[in-house]
């Protein structure tokens, strides 16, 4: 790798500090609720919901009751912590009106939804959405974060709320895990006679390894001759030089600068979407680094060969699962393969730290598939308010647009059927160009 990229993207690592980031004031507007009592939730103890309007100060205001949530259990994903919502709004979307929906019992928080707020288009029709604070680029996950014990009671409570809260014709969010409570509120919704649709939005592969004696046992899902052409490939790797992998767990500025550099490289530099090409993403990733760090759950990875690095995770481990959010391998070293090698030496390492599971993120890829015996599934989740513009966003993105697409399907059949009727030579060639 070309040393004077490396030293660009270590000069340019250095120059965001995550700790100097710079300050937002909290802009804020509270709408209380009524404290709902629920069949969950007795009458003399109610769960009580905000919904607040300002800026990611409102995140970083209950930052420390938020971890506490995540680290109940139910909702122990990184992505939804408070540190990943607030590196997203503060160098994706600085901009972004934020709407945080909170639910309390007895002054502590059993639930959270922050959402940005805007006006947008949705397939032609104006409306007012709030969305999840993601990046579609990257496999982040979003869901309605809840404590243990009341998820039912926060469910209810933050529905009963919703309903009557004015500025919203769509409340969009996307990759919500199978089990996610942000689909038992949807289904809340469908049941008040609200406007509501959920699709596939992805299949993420993951290995699990508990349970297993040996790592073998948990790999031998996969093909023969795959594992042998990995272990093949790394007798050939190792006669260039000492093969070994590295583990870090902290966002060493040195090292960072060599996985963007590594990244920005490769095609995904040549099509512009390599982290390094965006400084606003490269600054979120560095602080995402920094910020995972600080709580305990980054690390990278590195497969070196000798003294230089083939291939790099910016990985998460957190609750006993390790994730990769982001890869990089270096394209001179193709024909190694090194992308698979780094992924059977980090197998081998979780299985012997005793984690539990390696989720590779992201969607199925058939380099993935060739690990991964199951795939987890995540939905894309739309529920319309009963107002002009959601009703007319339901009818056209659910309605409209499928009774459409049927009706080109039908017609298009029909036109070939109508061909191989009269000209039954020129629909064989059809068939077959």
């Amino acid at each position: 790798m070309p040393k004077a990229l490396i030293e660009r993207q270590r000069n340019a690592y250095r120059a965001i500090d995550p700790e100097k980031a710079p300050v937002v004031s909290l802009v804020t507007s509270r709408e209380y609720t009524t404290p709902v009592a629920t069949q969950s939730a007795p009458a003399s103890n109610p769960i009580a919901v905000t919904i607040e309007r300002g800026n990611v100060g409102l995140i970083e205001q209950i930052a420390p009751a938020w971890r506490t949530l995540c680290d109940e259990g139910p909702c122990a994903d990184p992505f939804f912590r408070p540190e990943w919502v607030a590196a997203y709004l503060r160098y994706i979307e600085p901009q972004a009106n934020v709407v945080l929906v909170t639910a309390w019992r007895d002054g502590q928080l059993r639930a959270v939804l922050p959402l940005i707020e805007e006006r947008t288009r949705f397939f032609g029709v104006p409306l007012r959405r709030w969305r999840a604070p993601t990046d579609p680029r990257s496999p982040d996950r979003s869901d309605l974060v809840h404590g243990r014990g009341d998820r039912e009671a926060t469910v209810a409570a933050i529905w009963h709320r919703l309903q009557a809260a004015p500025g919203w014709d769509l409340i969009d969010v996307a990759d919500v895990p199978d089990d996610g409570a942000f689909r038992d509120l949807l289904r809340a919704a469908a049941a008040s006679g609200y406007p509501t649709a959920e699709r596939l939005s992805r299949q993420t592969p993951y290995v699990p390894l508990a349970g297993f004696p040996t790592l073998d046992a948990a790999l031998a899902h996969t093909n023969a001759k795959f594992r042998a052409n990995v272990r093949r490939r790394r007798r050939n790797l190792e006669k260039v030089a000492p093969v070994r992998l590295a583990r870090y767990d902290t966002a060493d500025p040195d090292l960072l600068a060599r996985f963007f550099a590594m990244e920005a490289a490769g095609w995904k530099g040549q099509e512009g979407t390599a982290i390094a090409c965006h400084p606003e993403r490269q600054a979120y990733y560095a602080a995402l680094a920094h910020e995972a760090s600080r709580y305990g759950y980054f690390t990278l990875y590195a497969l070196m060969c000798g003294d230089e690095p083939v291939a790099m995770h910016f990985g998460l481990t957190h609750n006993g699962r390790y994730s990769v959010p982001k890869l990089a391998y270096d394209e001179r070293w193709h024909t190694f393969a090194p992308g698979h090698l780094l992924v059977d030496a980090i197998l081998h390492d979780c299985f012997t730290r005793g984690l539990q599971e390696f989720d590779f993120l992201g969607s199925a890829m058939p380099w993935k598939m060739e690990w991964a015996p199951a795939t987890r599934p995540f939905y894309h989740c739309y529920l319309f308010a009963p107002t002009p513009a959601g009703r007319a966003g339901h009818s056209v993105r659910f309605q409209l647009l499928p009774a459409g697409r049927r009706l080109r399907d039908r017609l298009r059949q029909g036109r070939l059927g109508m061909l191989a009727w009269r000209q039954p030579q020129r629909f064989e060639e059809k068939i077959h160009a």
